[in-house]
């Protein structure tokens, strides 16, 4: 599970890379503060709810695999 988290966080790093956006505006897009996002890209847990927003945010589509 841990390993997973790493990946997804990896992706989600570079989803943001990809389409220039900073990680304020993805915390805003998904519904929570920036401090909260750059905790949860630390090492806390996203919410089931966070994820899902994350992946319909970046047309990913699976969590941890873009898909493309």
């Amino acid at each position: 599970m841990i390993r997973e988290m790493a990946s997804v966080r990896a992706e989600i790093v570079t989803s943001m890379k990809e389409t220039g956006m900073r990680q304020e505006e993805l915390a805003r897009r998904i519904g929570i503060r920036s401090e909260t996002l750059s905790r949860k890209m630390n090492g806390r847990p996203f919410t089931e709810d966070e994820l899902i927003a994350i992946k319909q945010l970046f047309r990913w589509q699976s969590i941890g695999g873009r898909g493309r």
